[in-house]
């Protein structure tokens, strides 16, 4: 009896040590692949000043925060009725510099997601009062809109378009349709149209309230 104890041991422990394999199977992330941000937003890892102007003299300030990248596993949480399984979170962000004694320095919130919790690549692009979520494709935007998104923004593409004296091509056209997302919003965030050229960012914008458009400088 003791000798089909010994011989019935390994086994057993091979079998517990299988299932406690893949009940600890480790997660693993992807690193960042920074392609598409450096190609449409190439803005430096240091402040990076940018002065945006209209025809007659008005000024706003952009300064880039710099670019902070991640790769990480995010446990599972759980919020009242609410579960997310264990995931990866891969991705960028880059942020302006705002403060409440410059009110024309823009906000700007540019998050890139190249993994995470929902399926596809996509970047939520914030620009004054704005609040995007686009998908992104092979490195480019595809023109589709995210579902919280629909019916209040809209997405446009231009071959070209000339603005203060210079030419840009492959110029994405962002514009609100829906002006409540303005409701409670100071004057300098009620921006209704964003425009970002391939190579260049942020080229210009359209002030609502002003009803002027201001072009980088």
């Amino acid at each position: 009896m003791m000798k089909k104890l010994f011989l019935l041991l390994p086994l057993a422990v091979s079998v517990v040590m299988y299932v406690t394999s893949c009940k600890k199977k480790v997660l693993t992330c992807p690193e960042y692949e920074s392609k598409f941000m450096q190609e449409w937003f190439p803005y430096s890892t240091n402040n990076n000043v940018f002065y945006f102007s209209t025809g007659d003299g008005m000024r706003d300030t952009l300064t880039t925060n710099a670019i902070v990248e991640r790769s990480q596993v995010v446990p599972e949480q759980t919020e009242g009725f609410e579960q997310w399984a264990e995931h990866c979170s891969v991705g960028s962000i880059i942020s302006s510099t705002t403060n409440a004694e410059h009110p024309h320095w823009l906000h700007m919130n540019l998050n890139h997601i190249t993994r995470g919790l929902m399926e596809g690549e996509r970047m939520e692009f914030e620009f004054g009062a704005m609040s995007i979520v686009l998908y992104i494709n092979g490195g480019e935007f595809s023109g589709k809109l995210a579902l919280e998104s629909l019916g209040k923004y809209w997405y446009d593409k231009l071959d070209t378009l000339k603005a203060n004296g210079r030419e840009y091509y492959d110029v994405v056209m962002l514009s609100v349709v829906d002006l409540s997302v303005f409701k409670d919003q100071p004057e300098p965030y009620q921006v209704d149209k964003v425009y970002i050229a391939e190579g260049k960012g942020i080229i210009g914008y359209r002030n609502y309230q002003q009803s002027k458009e201001y072009w980088v400088e």
